[in-house]
């Protein structure tokens, strides 16, 4: 039983590339102004990561970012500001992209990120806010990804960072039209390694449903680290071929 469960966890999150996507997947529901109050929580948690998996980071050679790594975890999270805390599972992933930060911006924008995600089928982006420079700060987005079983259906609201080098993405789920994601709070960084490549990662945590079910975490780990390193390869097959 335990060993079923897990496959369908697995089945849950997707392990393929789907064809044909399109983004003809509308958003059918707006968010509300607490429901983009959350990168204080994001940038909260994320300052927490176990002092094991600082050390791994840490470790990281430029050979073993280029290959790809990921790390998961359970940590108490706060998923909103009207919501208690509990259990997620948390990934890191990284990878290292030979091409230099301001290039790969331009080929790769940041507010692109869930379109070019490897099991995109579709969905609907709405820019809500931009900056001086034109460039959007803010936007809503609904992303469907292919799973066998049950597709993971997402609404997040957006807000994006730009400096010297580095672009930010955060991102937090408020709906989910087929219930299969009850929290999923996070970031994608993108900075400037050297002046030849661009750094990759993704730092986010959830909590996942199947059939209005909650996922055990120590299904969620293994999936959510296969998944996102197979997100950041995908990336850097994109912009490489």
């Amino acid at each position: 039983m335990k060993y079923q469960t897990y496959i369908a966890g697995m089945f849950l999150l997707g392990t393929i590339t789907s064809a044909g996507a399109s983004d003809q997947i509308p958003i059918t529901r707006d968010p509300e102004p607490q429901d983009w109050d959350f990168v204080a929580l994001v940038k909260g948690y994320q300052e927490l990561i176990p002092s094991e998996i600082q050390d791994l980071l840490q470790r990281l050679s430029p050979s073993d970012l280029l290959k790809g790594a990921a790390w998961t975890y359970v940590q108490s999270i706060q998923p909103s500001i009207s919501e208690p805390s509990a259990p997620f599972a948390v990934e890191i992933s990284q990878i290292l992209i030979p091409i230099p930060f301001e290039t790969f911006s331009v080929s790769f924008p940041i507010h692109e990120w869930g379109q070019k995600l490897r099991q995109y089928i579709g969905g609907q982006v709405r820019v809500v806010e931009k900056n001086a420079l034109g460039l959007p700060v803010r936007q809503v987005e609904r992303m469907v990804l292919c799973a066998p079983l049950q597709n993971q259906d997402m609404t997040k609201a957006e807000q994006i960072e730009y400096a010297v080098g580095r672009s930010t993405v955060y991102w937090r789920v408020y709906h989910s039209d087929n219930g299969t994601t009850e929290a999923d709070l996070g970031k994608l960084e993108m900075i400037a390694y050297d002046t030849g490549s661009t750094l990759l990662t993704f730092h986010s945590a959830h909590r996942l449903r199947m059939s209005g079910v909650l996922i055990p975490n120590w299904i969620v780990r293994p999936m959510l680290k296969e998944t996102f390193l197979g997100h950041l390869r995908h990336y850097k097959h994109l912009v490489e071929f």
